[in-house]
């Protein structure tokens, strides 16, 4: 079952709740906090894409293509829709031969505020999982597969990425549990241990016996963490988090839920937010990290838009506020 974590108040009275779960996971692949249940099923969501990238090293892809440091870094972001993200995303399509229209990921504006006030028309480059979609169209162009329909399940480049979270989290391919993301593309849930676990081996590439994915992994974090614009964007919690903390790596899914690998620590963290409410979701991993030492007082006051969170009415007066209750 899963616990509150976080209580909304009003006033002195507690108005809202939130339960959710958390599962920290050493080197030894063992739990040593958690709250909740570490058997929860949770959707990956967007904290897959490290590990959907991995194809595109380990294939001899991002070789073949002269991906750069930055273009491989991109494909693993949930992206503000920036115009420097852009160019890069542009950049890459360049390369394989393609344009913006073969991208199957559908239009929504641009995350980041300012961009979005400035841009006269949104395009699929804006969309959170460009850089995703295009990982995805570089394996196509690699293996020479149909670029039409590789959004779905059946497609081969579907399967090349579900046999990569089947190794990360080890759950069988016939155990992962399928959806539809918001990008169109399938999405998979595994318990939150296995979550967990995954970024425990992002943490720790050496643990990895595959070569291959090993030296994929160390590359992808190395560069996520030097270039964290590209995990996210300008006021967005993974890139402002990894400003403040360079020995992390932080990846948020849509709808509640985040993962965390720490390489010095060799951990991996992963939170579900059961309400999938995002604000909620923003404090109770500073709250997590704050728990666990790796973020310290200064730390929070840097990131405090994520973490001092006040409830206002119409008059903008203070009336409440979200409150961490839970201990690990």
């Amino acid at each position: 079952m899963s616990n509150i974590l976080v209580e909304v108040t009003r006033g002195e009275f507690p108005e809202n709740i939130h339960r959710g779960h958390i599962c920290v996971v050493n080197h030894d692949n063992y739990v040593t906090k958690s709250i909740g249940d570490i058997n929860f099923l949770t959707f990956l969501r967007s904290c897959a894409k490290p590990i959907q990238a991995i194809p595109v090293i380990t294939s001899g892809a991002m070789e073949k293509f002269r991906i750069t440091e930055k273009e491989i870094t991109i494909f693993s972001g949930s992206l503000n829709g920036q115009c420097f993200q852009i160019e890069i995303l542009k950049a890459i399509l360049n390369k394989l031969g393609l344009d913006e229209n073969a991208l199957q990921c559908g239009i929504h504006p641009p995350s980041h505020i300012e961009t979005r006030k400035n841009t006269p028309k949104f395009s699929v480059l804006h969309n959170n999982c460009a850089g995703k979609h295009i990982a995805m169209l570089t394996l196509c162009q690699f293996y020479n597969f149909p670029i039409e329909n590789y959004y779905k399940i059946e497609h081969p480049v579907q399967q090349i990425i579900l046999d990569e979270i089947s190794y990360f989290t080890e759950v069988p391919k016939n155990e992962i549990k399928i959806g539809i993301d918001g990008c169109g593309v399938p999405v998979f849930a595994v318990p939150i241990f296995n979550f967990a676990s995954a970024y425990q081996k992002l943490s720790d590439p050496e643990k990895i016996s595959d070569t291959k994915k090993s030296s994929a992994v160390k590359l992808l974090i190395k560069n996520s963490i030097k270039y964290p614009e590209l995990i996210a964007g300008d006021e967005r919690i993974c890139t402002e988090l990894m400003r403040v903390k360079s020995n992390l790596f932080a990846k948020v899914g849509a709808d509640g839920s985040y993962g965390i690998a720490i390489p010095k620590e060799k951990i991996g963290i992963a939170i579900k937010i059961e309400s999938g409410n995002m604000t909620v979701l923003h404090l109770v991993v500073l709250e997590t990290l704050k728990q666990l030492k790796i973020l310290n007082d200064n730390d929070i006051d840097k990131l405090k838009i994520f973490y001092d969170i006040k409830v206002t009415n119409h008059r903008k007066e203070i009336v409440g506020m979200f409150k961490p209750i839970f201990k690990l």
